[in-house]
């Protein structure tokens, strides 16, 4: 369960230093991410 809190103070942190025109990019990154850990989260249970 950290790393998944860990994962996601990492994202976004790395969301603020995202320049504004890449902001877009920056959500569907975020979104795949978050999609990938919720399938490891839940193969790992």
């Amino acid at each position: 369960m950290n790393l998944v809190i860990g994962a996601v103070f990492g994202a976004t942190l790395m969301g603020l230093f995202v320049p504004r025109w890449q902001l877009k990019h920056g959500l569907i990154l975020a979104g795949w991410m978050c999609l990938v850990l919720v399938v490891f989260y839940f193969k790992n249970r």
